[in-house]
């Protein structure tokens, strides 16, 4: 219960303060139906979710400004002596966006409201920033494969990965490389809640958030702006959930086992058992207010977010190769008589002339300056024209916790 408590008060103390490389803003102006300006106007901006409330007054040209601004769906209230009152529902601000948004009073009493519940989406006007957004939508519903968050980024034009970076996230190197519009695959920057994410080595991801802790994440690839600093390629900028005034929660499991699969085909020729495999990925996630009765409740002030995810995996390493004939593992190799222009195995780069005509050579054992005096090591007697896989014993155990 300690444990619980304290990461829920770190996480309701650090659940506000956004860096400013994560948070977005909202500004336009106020005017009246003739398009003047309207000065002293009082707006309020409400955080739907927490009930967090922003004020701000316009100017003496009718501007306003709401900066820092946590991603949310917010509600705009604006109020003027001889207007109607204005409210504006449902104003989706997502992660690093520059939202503007001009408001027009109507005359009338200030009783009266004039209530705007749909619009046109909003366009980024405030910055020249060209990025993709990965929304929580696509992150909950596109299938994926090892759970990790950050293979949707290679879903945006223009960006390329290796294989590990859209695996499961288990080392802190093939999971780190990304080019952005051709950059070189270790320039780019990753930002979680607005502080620095990347590793000093490789500028890869530092940690790997669970897709059920992922609220969105912007992929911005050209022209964005100053605050982002010491990349080449791109910004990869992540925004994890927060606690709001309703309790939310999830648990997951996610299994693969070698009872459920085919044996591989090379082994299965070899006459091998099935190697072991044991995948498993489960954890769960817990939101809301910090309530403790009779002692303080937090709704419409204080939040708390947990996440764990663990992963189990064990699974044998299987490696197929060619063997070996007979004669070669008893140390006799084709060589050429005195004389011949014949290929010789032994020397690289030699070509044999187009004149010469190819003859059956004869074997004789390796030159003892070839031969270190110990046996060939092979997986068991194979016939001489048979591929063969050896399987190995080592099965690593990888534990992410």
């Amino acid at each position: 219960m300690n444990v619980l408590l304290s990461a829920a008060l770190i996480a309701a103390l650090c659940s506000s303060a956004w860096g400013q490389t994560a948070a977005g803003s909202i500004s336009g102006a106020v005017h009246d139906p003739s398009d003047a300006a309207v000065p002293g106007a009082h707006l309020k901006l409400v955080n739907t979710a927490t009930n967090e409330i922003r004020n701000a007054t316009s100017s003496a040209t009718g501007a306003y400004a709401f900066p820092l601004l946590a991603p949310a769906v917010y509600r705009m209230e604006v109020e003027s002596s001889g207007f109607k009152r204005f409210v504006r529902e449902e104003i989706k601000l997502d992660v690093a966006l520059s939202l503007s948004i001009d408001v027009a009073l109507q005359l009338g009493q200030s009783t009266e409201v004039v209530n705007v519940t749909a619009s046109a989406p909003a366009l980024e006007t405030g910055s020249a920033s060209l990025g993709h957004l990965i929304e929580n939508k696509r992150i909950i519903d596109l299938p994926i494969n090892g759970r990790n968050a950050y293979s949707f980024a290679t879903l945006v034009p223009g960006i390329r990965a290796s294989q590990g970076f859209r695996d499961v996230a288990y080392g802190m190197y093939n999971d780190q490389f990304i080019s952005i519009n051709g950059s070189r695959s270790n320039q780019s920057q990753f930002y979680l809640d607005g502080g620095a994410n990347s590793t000093a080595g490789f500028n890869g991801p530092g940690l790997f958030p669970s897709v059920d802790v992922v609220e969105e994440y912007k992929v911005q690839t050209n022209n964005f702006s100053a605050e982002f600093g010491n990349t080449a390629g791109g910004v990869i900028n992540v925004v994890t959930k927060a606690g709001t005034n309703q309790f939310h929660g999830s648990l997951f499991e996610f299994l693969r086992n070698d009872k459920l699969t085919a044996n591989d085909f090379f082994v299965n020729r070899g006459g091998l058992e099935k190697a072991a495999f044991r995948f498993n990925q489960f954890g769960g996630t817990l939101g809301g207010p910090i309530l403790i009765p009779k002692v303080y409740n937090g709704k419409d002030r204080t939040f708390f977010f947990v996440s764990y995810e663990g992963l189990r995996w064990v699974r044998g390493l299987t490696a197929a190769g060619t063997m070996h004939r007979i004669a070669a593992r008893r140390g006799l190799l084709p060589i050429e008589e005195p004389g011949r222009t014949d290929h010789h195995p032994l020397r690289s780069g030699h070509r044999q002339p187009r004149s010469a005509t190819r003859r059956t050579l004869r074997t004789h054992g390796v030159p003892g300056q070839r031969h270190s005096g110990q046996p060939f090591r092979s997986c068991g007697a194979q016939p001489a024209e048979v591929h063969s896989s050896c399987q190995y014993a080592r099965r690593p155990v990888y534990r992410n916790e």
